[in-house]
């Protein structure tokens, strides 16, 4: 089976990574995507972002529309649609763009902020979503990308954690998002006012991430929101081939998953010919080393899949989400309930977690796990590594965090102050953790 395009990095920091296929021309409009200038993770880039007053007033009607009554609310679900799109102009580091489209994204990240009054609200770019109205946008790109999200790292005060998971999944090999530090400064008709510091991230479904890992942009991307108990249809969301009527890749792996276990090396094959099994058992084991509450086994979401073309069409699993990643869950059953099996091998999981509790009970799956834990707890994550990296992140956004404002800040000054002595005891007690349910106990 073809190995996909992977970062090929030394153990001690994923910043020394270097990416194979990074300038492969993106289909949209032949340009190059720019990974070394967009993604330079060493440096904080500044992004400039003006829109009407008009549009800006009319995107927090639309917050206020979609975040009350039936559409969430205070203590309520998701909002059941997307929020609205205006047009924008940009400009990233001095690369200028017209007529692009911004809008605000998330779930329950945005309608907490969205409660709180806090303006320093998660976005997505879309480069030419005008291009109707404004057809010399028609396949626009910043950089050679036609799309960014960007994350407020909300429930963070290091503001590190989104950054350094996705950094620690891509180190071991995994289909991880770039990333990179952005200062946010938007004029809504009074001049530029500093939104804060952002984490800038890669779209998995824009063309770019796809040529980047794959090596081709052909296949169906999915944004699930599943189990994986079984397949409907309406829990995977295309992000790619929208008006192909073809799900078949991924209930291929859903059906392959739910066969019968009783010839397991038949069950086996059967999987691994439709799902990067070897890849799901990657993440899996560095998502519970490192503790991720907010992920598949707690949360149907938070995660990517692509149905690989040049692998047969195998279905790859892309991390996602890593604002909560390194630190427990909170309220009464959190994750740090249970004993180190529990909490690193998953012995209590049950039948409404499939992919873990199938996984795990197969004896061959379950040597490959345990091997990946122990593979989790070296490299980016070491005791000796993974302090410094965060130490050195930390030291690249103080001024940028320092200059946030009340009303425009998901962090406070002490929490950051604090934050990476409080994740250097975190990743001391994981590898503790991970001894004692090695060991037994």
């Amino acid at each position: 089976m073809r190995t996909p395009l992977a970062l090929v990095c030394t153990l001690a920091f994923a910043t020394a990574c270097t990416q194979q296929g990074s300038t492969d021309p993106d289909d949209n409009g032949g340009a190059t995507a720019e990974y070394g200038v967009l993604f330079d993770s060493s440096v904080v880039h500044r992004l400039d972002i003006t829109m009407d007053a008009s549009d800006y007033s009319e995107m927090a009607a639309d917050l206020s529309a979609l975040y009350s009554g039936g559409g969430g609310g205070p203590g309520g679900g998701d909002a059941t649609e997307d929020p609205m799109y205006v047009p924008v102009e940009l400009s990233l580091d001095g690369e200028t763009l017209s007529h692009a489209g911004m809008r605000y994204k998330g779930n329950s990240t945005l309608r907490g902020l969205t409660q709180e009054g806090n303006r320093k609200l998660p976005f997505r770019l879309n480069m030419d979503r005008f291009a109707d109205d404004f057809p010399e946008t028609d396949g626009q790109e910043l950089l050679g990308f036609e799309e960014l999200t960007f994350s407020p790292n909300y429930k963070d005060d290091s503001q590190l954690r989104e950054a350094f998971a996705a950094e620690l999944f891509a180190s071991f090999g995994l289909p991880a998002a770039r990333w990179s530090f952005t200062e946010v400064y938007v004029d809504t008709g009074s001049g530029p006012e500093y939104w804060g510091l952002y984490t800038m991230l890669e779209d998995p479904s824009d063309n770019p991430f796809r040529q980047r890992v794959f090596g081709d942009d052909d296949g169906n991307m999915y944004k699930p929101e599943s189990d994986w108990t079984g397949f409907v249809q309406s829990e995977f969301e295309k992000k790619t081939n929208e008006s192909a009527a073809d799900w078949s890749d991924v209930e291929s792996s859903v059906s392959a998953l739910h066969a019968s276990q009783a010839d397991a090396a038949a069950w086996r094959a059967g999987l691994e010919a439709s799902f990067d099994v070897d890849g799901f058992l990657t993440w899996l084991a560095v998502n519970s080393v490192m503790q991720n509450w907010d992920a598949y086994g707690q949360m149907a979401h938070n995660y990517y899949l692509y149905g690989d073309p040049l692998d047969e069409g195998r279905i790859v699993w892309i991390p996602w989400d890593h604002n909560e990643a390194m630190s427990s869950r909170p309220g009464p059953g959190g994750d740090s309930a249970g004993t180190a099996s529990e909490q690193i091998f998953h012995t209590s999981v049950g039948s409404n977690w499939p992919l873990i509790q199938r996984l795990l009970a197969d004896e061959v799956y379950a040597q490959v796990y345990e091997e990946q834990v122990v593979n989790a707890t070296t490299g980016a994550f070491a005791e000796d590594v993974a302090p410094a990296r965060l130490q050195e992140m930390h030291e690249l956004i103080a001024a940028s965090i320092q200059a946030e404002e009340a009303g425009s800040t998901t962090t406070s000054l002490n929490g950051f102050d604090q934050s990476v002595s409080d994740l250097t005891a975190h990743i001391g007690s994981r590898h503790d953790l991970v001894d004692q349910a090695l060991s037994g106990q």
